[in-house]
């Protein structure tokens, strides 16, 4: 193999690394923001617009990272898993609407072992309200538009 190549890919590997961890370390940081009202101090009204405005997240990705700093406080557990990279992001804020202390330890197991597909159809069997079918079987369809699922 081309050794530019090799050595890309390397790279690719401990970027992409980095960038798992520092989304677990920036989970923490917007915790501490808001048990602190710093962003208040700052001048934002909201974390979510210092999240924007100061940080340049993306709009999906600050209220991710927001919601799963504020279920972490409820579920210490998910920052966890989030921080040694046991659960990746997407999986977390698929778990976060119905992750309770009571059921912690089954989703976030889930979390870990199931892939994103396998976790939402898991989802949507133990909790099939109109609004979390609806949630689901979009975010399903959007992963079979990109993925492909073979006429599932």
């Amino acid at each position: 193999m081309n050794s530019a190549i090799i050595s890309l890919h390397k790279r690719a590997i401990t970027v992409a690394t980095s960038y798992r961890k520092l989304e677990g370390e920036l989970i923490d940081i917007l915790q501490q923001m808001e048990d602190m009202k710093a962003h208040r101090e700052l001048g934002f009204t909201s974390l979510y617009d210092y999240a924007l405005k100061e940080l340049k997240l993306s709009d999906d990705i600050a209220a991710t990272l927001i919601r799963l700093a504020r279920k972490s406080k409820e579920i210490p557990l998910l920052k966890e898993k989030i921080q040694t990279r046991e659960i990746p992001i997407s999986h977390a804020k698929a778990i976060a609407p119905i992750l309770t202390p009571t059921n912690q330890a089954e989703w976030l197991d889930k979390a870990a072992q199931l892939s994103k597909r396998e976790l939402e159809k898991e989802i949507f069997a133990q909790f099939p309200s109109e609004d979390e079918q609806e949630r689901v079987y979009t975010t399903v369809q959007k992963h079979c538009a990109v993925a492909g699922c073979g006429g599932e």
